[in-house]
């Protein structure tokens, strides 16, 4: 098994591996995707004679949604919004098969101390990243807050800019997630206005699939379900290690990884089944995204798009009824 750290923009004959793997899953460094880390390091993957995987190290989610469309990786670990902008592109056809984690906290909106409420938003530069999962927290906000897109001016920002665009004052607020987050709270004069356990169930992480790997590899692609599925267990029974190898591939202290942890929450097989039903929290997701996309976009409210088409729900009836 091997780990690669890709590089995106442009990819010299060096930084090409020497022979293509079976599947490739691109990991940005997010808690909720570290679990196929552990599964690897542990020898899971290694073990099946079905899989042969190749992690692929991105810097940010944007850096992974582009390796998965050019085709760099077959895989990657995303939030609904980054599989509504796969689907919007159409430069590759991809479906959700496998949730991984819900953010009950992490994701959080911090502001200046001035800006006291919700409703305080109106009229403020709010930094975050297009088409990310910040635009998932926005919404799940400005619902709670009564006002609209319209009513803030989004600042477009990579997150490793959040901190210093609050301190020189070029943005009143900034849309984050750990490890950003201490950073930005370090900058005087700050406090968290809003945090997902607000919304628990508007950021959820979701394993995406390039359709031709669910029709053409679909061992591989349950026995790495399954690789993962084993991760999370040993973790739970082994974290001090777990905590050790999370770190190395988040960039985290293994303290900041049990921080983190208390505001995400991981979603074992077995108990996602609600998720996936036809009135769950995955296609109230998708429909909201879809929403948000039309308001930003100027497209009509639910503009045809078969939400359901997504999503595959095969490999979590399969291995959650075991």
């Amino acid at each position: 098994m091997a780990v690669v750290v890709f590089c995106i923009a442009v990819v010299s004959a060096a930084c090409e591996p020497a022979e293509e793997p079976e599947l490739r899953i691109g990991l940005s460094p997010w808690i909720g995707y570290s679990y196929f880390s552990v599964a690897n390091e542990r020898g899971y993957t290694a073990d099946s004679d079905a899989l042969n995987l190749e992690i692929v190290e991105v810097a940010s989610q944007r850096d992974a949604v582009r390796a998965f469309e050019r085709g760099q990786v077959d895989l990657i670990g995303a939030t609904l919004a980054e599989l509504a902008d796969i689907k919007a592109g159409g430069r590759r056809s991809a479906r959700a098969v496998l949730a991984l984690d819900r953010s009950v906290g992490g994701d959080v909106i911090i502001a200046r101390k001035d800006i006291e409420t919700l409703d305080a938003l109106k009229g403020q530069r709010v930094g975050l990243e297009p088409g990310t999962v910040n635009m998932l927290v926005l919404a799940a906000a400005a619902r709670q807050g009564g006002f609209g897109f319209d009513d803030v001016t989004m600042v477009s920002l990579p997150q490793s800019e959040m901190a210093a665009a609050l301190e020189e004052g070029r943005i009143d607020a900034a849309i984050t997630y750990p490890p950003i987050t201490s950073g930005v709270l370090e900058q005087p004069g700050t406090h968290v206005v809003f945090d997902t356990s607000m919304a628990p169930n508007a950021v959820v992480d979701v394993l995406v699939a390039a359709e031709a790997v669910i029709e053409n590899q679909p061992r591989a692609l349950e026995a790495l379900i399954e690789d993962h599925d084993r991760a999370l267990r040993w973790s739970q029974a082994s974290p001090e290690p777990a905590r050790a190898i999370i770190a190395a591939h988040t960039g985290l202290s293994p303290r900041a990884v049990d921080q983190v942890h208390g505001y995400i929450e991981v979603l074992p097989v077995e108990e996602q089944l609600g998720l996936w039903a036809t009135d769950g929290t995955l296609i109230d997701g998708l429909r909201r995204v879809m929403d948000i996309r039309a308001e930003l976009y100027d497209q009509p409210e639910g503009t045809a798009v078969d939400v359901a088409s997504m999503l595959d729900r095969t490999f979590v009836e399969r291995l959650g009824s075991r």
